[in-house]
């Protein structure tokens, strides 16, 4: 089983390899850890759209995994404002293990387009995984 930091450099890595897909006749089957796919399931199985969903909510969730895998409160910052609780969202510092290597900032969000069901071919709130690269909502 994989360390939680260990699952946020996979995601990063998996991030950054999507920018570089290229087209192949048949892709080689895909293997994925049992804690990364555990980890990404519960983020996108959670509303975190506009109207009817939190992103605070997904923050929470991210929060307790990090403190899980030793993160505390020097490296994690959360931010919401009185008005909009639901709005919430989360800073994390990843330390590097190089002291010469110029930092980097990755930035994403985490909230999502409001998703009726009746409007996907499949639940746009549920992690299906059919052996394909990646994961999206198909509708």
């Amino acid at each position: 089983m994989i360390s939680f930091r260990s699952a946020v450099r996979s995601t990063l890595a998996l991030a950054a390899s999507s920018l570089a897909i290229q087209a192949v006749a048949a892709p080689p089957p895909v293997t994925r850890d049992a804690a990364f796919v555990d980890t990404f399931r519960e983020i996108v199985e959670t509303d975190s759209s506009i109207t009817t969903g939190s992103c605070t909510a997904v923050a929470d969730k991210v929060e307790a995994r990090l403190r899980k895998a030793g993160y505390t409160d020097a490296e994690i910052t959360r931010f919401a404002v009185p008005d909009h609780p639901k709005e919430g969202g989360i800073v994390v510092v990843l330390k590097g293990s190089s002291n010469t290597a110029r930092p980097i900032l990755l930035l994403g969000h985490i909230d999502v387009v409001t998703a009726k069901r009746e409007d996907w071919v499949r639940d746009p709130y549920t992690l299906i995984e059919d052996g394909r690269p990646g994961w999206s909502r198909s509708g």
